[in-house]
């Protein structure tokens, strides 16, 4: 399990690295209650990436596009039960990767062809705020989280991990 973490680890790292960003896609922000009265807020987009990149190894070795497309989608509901007492229930997708590099055969990359990342989420994020006044108020809540991800590790550029691959 250790060397699972650890390659996993290191190829979602990277990937990150790849695409210029983190796994972090919606920011988990709770500004909906601070909204004023009931509210309802819906989000949907589709993300197309095209990444790619070179590898060391000389002119000419790309690493092909790497970026997978991909939905993301939220959904938050605030009421307001008095003028001090809010609640608030927000459902999103907080964390992702779809990287795929393309096989060295299928012109990919030599190093990282053939590697596979992908992390799916879901968050379940429930909210109470006290207002005191126009200035001071409290809020309090919890937060519920899935992770499922899956990495494959080819290419030469994983030495002994070539190969490896594993579900969480």
């Amino acid at each position: 399990m250790k060397s699972f973490t650890m390659a996993a680890i290191a190829t979602i790292a990277g990937t990150a690295t790849a695409t210029a960003g983190a796994l972090d896609r919606s920011s988990q922000d709770i500004d909906i209650i601070f909204e004023e009265g009931n509210y309802l807020e819906l989000n949907a987009g589709y993300v197309a990436p095209f990444i790619s990149g070179s590898d060391f190894l000389g002119p000419g070795a790309t690493s092909g596009d790497v970026g997978d497309n991909y939905f993301q989608g939220s959904i938050g509901y605030k009421h307001q039960v008095t003028d001090q007492l809010s609640l608030a229930l927000i459902i999103d997708q907080p964390y992702g990767a779809d990287i795929e590099y393309p096989t060295f055969a299928d012109g990919g990359s030599f190093l990282l062809g053939g590697t596979q990342a992908f992390l799916d989420s879901i968050s379940y994020t429930a909210l109470a705020r006290w207002k005191f006044n126009d200035r001071v108020s409290a809020h309090a809540g919890f937060r519920i989280q899935q992770l499922n991800a899956a990495v494959s590790l080819s290419g030469t550029g994983y030495g002994a991990l070539n190969g490896y691959s594993g579900v969480y």
